[in-house]
């Protein structure tokens, strides 16, 4: 509600002409024009950039697998650790892995066909 009012505070602040003189409204009127100018930029802008959170900044990004996968098993994805499964492929550690999907809270990876040149620890049981 709030970023609507700042969206629209130009045309509200068309109301000075009605109850000011012309030579006392627009001074007061062109700095609340411009701010309003300038924000509506920056938000139709910012509207434009891709997502950067969640699930749909995960897909196509890729993974080290640190557990096993077979059926199911752990990656890591920037710094975080995440249950994975692989469809129809078994997924050694150190494998590097594509996410192209999910399931709940399970990455749905698959092959990359390269290793990771980090090691990876196990996760203690």
């Amino acid at each position: 509600m709030e970023m609507m009012i700042i969206m629209f505070s130009p045309v509200f602040a068309l109301a000075l002409f009605l109850f000011l003189p012309f030579y006392a409204a627009l001074p007061i009127y062109i700095p609340i024009f411009i701010f309003g100018i300038i924000v509506n930029y920056k938000m139709m802008r910012s509207m434009k950039l891709p997502v950067r959170t969640g699930l749909e900044e995960m897909m196509g990004q890729e993974a080290v697998v640190i557990d096993d996968i077979d059926p199911e098993g752990k990656v890591r994805f920037k710094d975080e650790i995440w249950a994975a499964t692989a469809k129809d492929e078994r997924l050694e550690q150190g494998d590097k892995v594509r996410i192209v999907g999910s399931q709940g809270l399970v990455l749905v990876v698959a092959n990359t066909g390269e290793k990771s040149n980090a090691i990876e620890e196990r996760l203690p049981n």
